[in-house]
């Protein structure tokens, strides 16, 4: 593995801007592929969203927290890690694929997001430590 990113934020939706942010300089000074920004901020911020949205909607909610977000090169992969104390969720369940036969109107809220980072991603573990959520997901760089 070489060096990576580490991003600490608090468990508010306004800062993922500031992940962006981070993620971006990551990118550009570890010499990555362009390509790979659009995936690792979808594969972020549907991660990073249902954290903050529903994550802590189950904990004390004016509570703040730290999240932390780590990145880094790990041979062909790009290793994303993100650690949290919401509420216990399991990113590495793969829900079922969309059902394009329904329309628009008709279709439920939820599980694109999750459903789309699994098709990213060349793996996806979440495991408890303690008191806090640890999601890795395994990003292959060429693929972006």
């Amino acid at each position: 593995m070489s060096g990576g990113e580490e991003i600490r934020v608090s468990n508010t939706i306004d800062d993922l801007e500031a992940i962006y942010d981070a993620l971006s300089r990551f990118i550009k000074t570890a010499g990555l592929p362009e390509t790979l920004r659009g995936t690792l901020f979808l594969v972020v911020e549907e991660l990073f969203s249902n954290i903050v949205r529903y994550g802590y909607a189950t904990t004390d909610a004016d509570a703040g927290d730290t999240i932390i977000i780590s990145v880094v090169r790990d041979g062909e992969f790009l290793r994303l890690t993100i650690r949290d104390h919401a509420a216990e969720f399991d990113a590495s369940i793969l829900p079922g694929p969309p059902d394009f036969e329904v329309d628009l109107e008709s279709k439920e809220i939820g599980g694109l997001g999750l459903y789309l980072l699994h098709e990213f991603a060349h793996s996806v573990e979440s495991r408890r430590d303690g008191a806090a959520n640890v999601t890795v997901v395994l990003l292959p760089i060429a693929k972006a």
